[in-house]
């Protein structure tokens, strides 16, 4: 149970270095097009900010599902790739088909990718909540106080 735990919670660590990478780079950009003026309540423009956030944010997370299916791999659960690709994607959404087991010594692997996309989510909601503060659409959102 512990080297599944072992290769669980280094999975995660690597995955949280992709989830991390992918919010710095999108707030950094987003602040130094908001320093050099580019924002000023230019509905389109915050579209695109937006649209082009949850993409990058959305393909940090098939790069985590991508990671785990490696070490689904590398684990000999799968031999096919594509397979434990949809497996990690079941799991990493939480969506939990449960039409692909694995055997008991690496099942234990599925929770844990669960919990890191419930992790690496709430990241996310985080990151776009810092962008839309950037782009200053939050305010004109929410009524004043």
């Amino acid at each position: 149970m512990w080297a599944t735990v072992g290769v669980g919670v280094l999975t995660l660590a690597a995955c949280v270095a992709v989830q991390s990478s992918a919010l710095v780079l999108v707030v950094r950009a987003v602040a130094a097009l908001a320093r050099r003026g580019f924002f000023g309540g230019g509905f389109w423009l915050g579209v695109v900010v937006l649209e082009v956030t949850t993409l990058v944010l959305f393909a940090s997370f098939l790069a985590q599902m991508a990671l785990w299916a490696w070490v689904f791999v590398l684990c000999g659960e799968f031999a096919d790739y594509a397979e434990a690709f949809y497996h990690s994607a079941v799991n990493y959404t939480t969506l939990g088909y449960g039409d692909i087991v694995m055997s008991p010594r690496w099942r234990l692997l599925g929770p844990m990718e669960a919990a890191n996309g419930l992790l690496m989510g709430g990241l996310a909601a985080a990151g776009l909540f810092a962008v839309l503060t950037r782009l200053g659409v939050a305010s004109r959102i929410l009524p004043p106080e």
